[in-house]
């Protein structure tokens, strides 16, 4: 078992801020906890002694430029020392904490995101995601988390289709929908909306009069069966607006080596129309034994579905020209063209809209079809 945590410090720009960060640490269980808006400007790799135990404190860089107020790190539990690997800030608002199989553990990667706030241009967003996607697809650890704030909101499932969002969580808002189109096209999950919980330990921020409440801090990841609970801990207190989020998971090397190695036979499929055309030519013949004339026609229709049958197909989400408009959307980002990349963004936006609506219609017939398939046509 793993508890990987995320929490907006605010600030860890003096060493008074990094000791009460690692007081209220011990009080709690956590192997990792990736920490954003730490506004420092000097790195730090501290080891702070307890008096009971050692805890590893922070690993990596915290560094920001002079107009940034970001920073991202990775609070590293002494137990996980031996296992990380590298930690590498990738950008003042991403980090990537590395850590290697070792034992019955296995390798696993943490990215750590500060997104911008609403406040911000669309491009300084839309760059952002484009950095996150790019650094996760180039990322080949089996097991990947990202965990940060986002500064989104993401509410309940509102489509069928939309499986990568859980039935849980508050309201959504512009940057949720934009997070939403991150985690569809990289195929992740999204931690927070999978378990049913109280309002009280949903959301992670608060304004200072404590009349406003909003779950902007999210956990993703990569495998939906490794995840077993998310809820923020609200004995966590710094100071800070933001509470902090746990999430709890089960990395395991057996089931790695299952999904990777296990071979999944296609499932069939019926081509109804061309079973209804074979199975119309049956004749029948007068014989006395009706039993016979029964085990001669369930034959026939065995041997008409088997003649109909195909392996089953996997049906693209988007459709080729939506695809098409995404890898044209990267190009452009990495051209460094930002005003045709947020309009680029906003069609790839609307595109990936009516796939889906599409998608959906056609998942609906289908299922329609298979309730009610044509009956036999009589001879």
């Amino acid at each position: 078992m793993m508890t990987i945590c995320t929490f907006n410090a605010r600030t860890l720009a003096s060493e008074a801020s990094v000791e009460d960060l690692m007081v209220q640490a011990r009080k709690i269980r956590y192997d990792v906890v990736g920490l954003t808006k730490t506004r420092r400007h000097r790195s730090l790799n501290a080891t702070i002694d307890t008096g009971e135990e050692v805890s590893f404190g922070t690993f990596g860089t915290l560094e920001s430029d002079s107009n940034e107020v970001g920073g991202v790190v990775a609070l590293v539990n002494t137990n996980l020392a031996m296992n990380v690997d590298s930690f590498a800030l990738l950008t003042t608002r991403i980090g990537r904490l590395r850590l290697r199989r070792c034992g019955s553990m296995s390798a696993l990667t943490v990215f750590i995101a500060y997104a911008p706030t609403s406040s911000y241009n669309k491009d300084k967003i839309e760059a952002f995601y484009m950095d996150l996607e790019k650094f996760y697809r180039e990322d080949y650890t089996f097991y990947k988390v990202i965990v940060g704030d986002f500064n989104a909101k993401i509410g309940p499932r509102r489509t069928p289709e939309q499986l990568h969002i859980g039935t849980h969580g508050l309201e959504w808002n512009e940057q949720g929908e934009r997070l939403s189109e991150f985690i569809m096209t990289t195929r992740i999950i999204h931690g927070n909306s999978q378990f049913q919980k109280p309002t009280s330990l949903r959301w992670a921020w608060g304004s200072s009069g404590g009349e406003y409440h909003n779950e902007i801090d999210h956990i993703i990841v990569y495998r939906r069966y490794c995840l077993t609970d998310v809820g923020v801990v609200p004995k966590f207190y710094t100071g800070s607006d933001h509470r902090l989020l746990r999430a709890r998971f089960f990395f395991s090397r057996r089931g790695e080596k299952a999904a990777k190695y296990k071979k999944r036979s296609p499932k069939p499929t019926i081509n109804w129309d061309l079973f209804t055309t074979l199975a119309g030519f049956w004749e029948d013949t007068v014989v006395d034994n009706i039993d016979e004339e029964y085990e001669r026609l369930i034959q026939h229709l065995c041997d008409s579905a088997k003649k109909a049958e195909g392996s089953r197909t996997t049906k693209r989400r988007l459709s080729h020209e939506t695809l098409r408009l995404i890898r044209q959307r990267g190009a452009t980002r990495a051209a460094g063209n930002y005003q045709l990349t947020s309009e680029l963004a906003k069609r790839c936006r609307e595109a990936i809209r009516e796939d889906l609506k599409e998608r959906r219609a056609a998942v609906l017939a289908e299922a329609a079809h298979r309730q009610h398939p044509p009956r036999l046509r009589q001879p």
